[in-house]
């Protein structure tokens, strides 16, 4: 899930294909490129139209949002078949459909998938800060990382809407959507949280089926 795919009004974004590159960041020898899970994105627009969510093709090559994370999966070995999503504003209610409806589409399925929220927290944590600074995005990142370590995520739905102006932030709407598809807090814990370039980088796992293979 990238937020920052092409948008369209009050449509969910599914692309028709899985690869980019980093050119638009002065990069264009880093490239990914991973087969469609075209299955997987008929399954979701389905399960989408059942709950009266608008869903549309996005033709362009992958945003940086969703270049970034697969680069790093594809170096660490991942060549599956992919399904990469956009976002369009929502109201929480609708977000929750469209996280129910991928888990939904990934259940008709039946296969073992992962699921890849991608996003930064406050991108204006130092005056050299790409978006500038603001004294209180550190409250937005600190906060954002509390909540997914406790697992408390109703303190992430009701975060304070200036804060997360103030922040900049892009990570809570793909997170929140990621949390409603999971359903669940087993195996929530958070690896990482860094901010070398004044934007927040946070890792974390949602949610982890150990059950053993069958």
């Amino acid at each position: 899930i990238s937020p920052h795919a092409s948008w369209r009004g009050g449509a969910f974004g599914i692309y028709a294909e899985t690869q980019g590159s980093l050119s638009d960041f002065g990069a264009p020898d880093t490239t990914v490129a991973l087969p469609a899970a075209t299955p997987l994105a008929r399954e979701i627009e389905t399960a989408c139209k059942a709950r009266k969510i608008e869903t549309w093709l996005i033709q362009d090559p992958l945003d940086h949002g969703a270049v970034v994370p697969l680069i790093f999966l594809a170096e660490a070995g991942w060549k599956g078949k992919t399904t990469v999503l956009g976002l369009t504003p929502a109201h929480k209610k609708t977000m929750q459909s469209f996280g129910e409806a991928i888990a939904a589409a990934i259940r008709a399925l039946g296969q073992s998938t992962a699921l890849v929220a991608s996003g930064d927290m406050s991108h204006r944590l130092t005056p050299s800060s790409p978006c500038g600074h603001d004294p209180h995005a550190r409250e937005f990142d600190e906060a954002f990382i509390g909540a997914l370590r406790s697992g408390q995520d109703h303190l992430l739905w009701g975060m304070d809407a200036n804060l997360r102006e103030r922040a900049g932030e892009d990570a809570m709407d793909p997170t929140l959507i990621a949390i409603f598809a999971c359903d669940s807090t087993r195996g929530r814990e958070v690896l990482s949280y860094d901010a070398p370039f004044g934007v927040g980088y946070g890792v974390a796992i949602l949610f982890e089926n150990k059950s053993p293979a069958v």
